[in-house]
Formats: C-alpha cells, sequence, structure tokens
C-alpha cells in the first residue's frame, strides 16, 4: 500500500514527497518478499519512472535495469507494464545518445505491442515513434520505413477495432 501512496504524490508532482515513499516502500517489500518478487518491480518501475522525469536518468535507468527482466518474468503482470517500461530505459537511452541500447528496447517493445495492439496508448505510441526516429539518426531508412508502417498498421488495426 506504501507504495500506491507514493505513485499517488508522484502522480499530483510532489516528487520530493514521493521519493523516500519509494525507497521505504522497497525496502519493506524487498526484506518480505524478496528483490525478484513483481511487487519489487513494480515500486523500482514506479521510482525510476520519477527518477527519469526529473531527468535524473542513471538513477532511474538502474531501477528499471533490474525491474524489466523481473516484470518480464512474472506471470502477475501485464504485458502492458512491461512496455511501458521497455520504453521508458529505451527513451532514456535514446536522450543519452546510446542509440544501440535504445534500439535493442524499442525492437523489444515492438515485439510486446505485435502480440497486443490494443495495448497502445498515447505513451506507448510516442515510443515506437520514438523508434523509428532513431533508426532514421542511425541512418537505418528502410528499417525505419517498415517499422513506421507497421506502426500505423497497428495503430490503425486498434482503431478499426473500437480500442484507443
Amino acid at each position: 500500500m506504501l507504495w500506491r501512496i507514493a505513485l499517488v504524490t508522484h502522480n499530483q508532482g510532489h516528487f520530493a514527497a514521493a521519493e523516500p515513499l519509494y525507497r521505504r516502500a522497497l525496502t519493506i517489500l524487498e526484506a518480505h518478499l524478496g528483490s525478484t518478487h513483481a511487487a519489487v518491480a513494480l515500486v523500482q518501475l514506479a521510482w525510476g519512472k520519477l527518477y527519469l522525469a526529473q531527468r535524473r536518468d542513471s538513477e532511474g535507468e538502474q531501477l528499471l535495469e533490474k525491474a524489466i527482466p523481473v516484470l518480464q518474468e512474472s506471470e502477475e503482470v501485464d504485458q502492458a507494464t512491461v512496455a511501458v517500461a521497455l520504453s521508458e530505459l529505451a527513451g532514456a537511452y535514446l536522450r543519452d545518445g546510446r542509440y544501440t541500447k535504445a534500439e535493442v528496447l524499442y525492437g523489444r517493445l515492438l515485439g510486446v505491442v505485435r502480440r497486443k495492439p490494443a495495448m497502445i496508448n498515447g505513451d506507448l505510441r510516442t515510443g515506437l515513434h520514438s523508434y523509428v526516429s532513431l533508426l532514421r539518426k542511425m541512418k537505418h531508412k528502410s528499417d525505419a520505413r517498415r517499422v513506421d508502417l507497421e506502426i500505423k498498421a497497428l495503430v490503425g488495426d486498434r482503431r478499426r477495432h473500437g480500442t484507443q
């Protein structure tokens, strides 16, 4: 419950107040559930997003790098959450100029949303378009065109099925 209070505090823009709540929640959950539990990874994801929002990228990356493998292996976590984590970390790598690392994660993100296009929301759409931009920056123009068309098809397919 404490991490949910941290999340609400974070979402209200009270970053300084949310950080110690995340820290305390993570300490408690790790002590009782272990470091590879899905609840621990969810706190790491939320806290990592807080750091990224503050442009404290290295701290956010560390938390997301720990969280993503646990989230991917967990049967308790939906794929939309995994997609958000991949998109957030790829975006941090992209901002830092680590294009190869970002490209790998964006590719994994695309793989996740291929399996369930209904999960695509505004944030994931932005992440997918960042992937296209990255491919163009890396001079992979044909890949950029292919991925762009695929994203348009996935988003269009989602709209045809009445989800937005």
